[in-house]
C-alpha cells in the first residue's frame, strides 16, 4: 500500500490541519483535519521556522487530538509516553521538523503553536498529512495488489 501511496500522492493523501505561512506573534493553532478517511493511526507534521527574532523568544509546537471539531484538544503522545514538543529558543534560531506522530485516538488532529517573549516574531509553517484509505486495485473483478 505505501508504493500506491507515493505513486498517487493526490488522491492517496490525506492532507490539511495547516498553519498557513505567516509572522507570528503569539500562540497560533492550525485548521483543524479530519482522520476519518484516514488509514490507520500515523500521520505526519511538516513544520518550518525561519529566523526568529525577540528577546528571550520560545517556541513549543504540539499535535493535538480532539473527539469534535470544537472540543478541547489534547496532546498527541508521540511514539513513547508523552506528548512530543518541538523547541526552538533565541534569536536568529531556525527549525525544520518531519515528524511521524504516532498514537493518535481521536478523529480530529491539529497543531498548536506556543510562542513567548518580549517581542517575539516566529516566521512560521506547518502542515499535517497521513495516508487516505485505499480500496485494493481489481482486474476484471479480481483484487490485485
Amino acid at each position: 500500500m505505501a508504493l500506491a501511496f507515493l505513486q498517487d500522492v493526490q488522491n492517496a493523501a490525506l492532507d490539511g490541519g495547516a498553519i498557513v505561512p505567516q509572522i507570528a506573534t503569539a500562540t497560533v493553532t492550525s485548521t483543524v483535519l479530519d482522520m476519518l478517511a484516514a488509514d490507520g493511526y500515523n500521520l505526519e507534521m511538516a513544520l518550518v521556522t525561519g529566523a526568529i527574532t525577540g528577546t528571550v523568544t520560545t517556541l513549543n509546537v504540539f499535535v493535538q487530538e480532539c473527539s469534535t471539531t470544537n472540543g478541547t484538544f489534547t496532546n498527541i503522545a508521540s511514539s513513547g509516553a508523552t506528548a512530543q514538543a518541538y523547541t526552538s529558543s533565541g534569536a536568529g534560531s531556525n527549525l525544520v521538523v518531519l515528524q511521524n506522530v504516532f498514537n493518535r485516538q481521536q478523529r480530529y488532529v491539529q497543531i498548536t503553536a506556543s510562542i513567548a517573549g518580549t517581542t517575539p516574531s516566529v516566521p512560521i509553517a506547518a502542515f499535517l498529512f497521513a495516508q487516505r484509505k485505499l480500496l485494493p486495485s481489481t482486474k476484471n473483478g479480481a483484487q490485485t495488489t
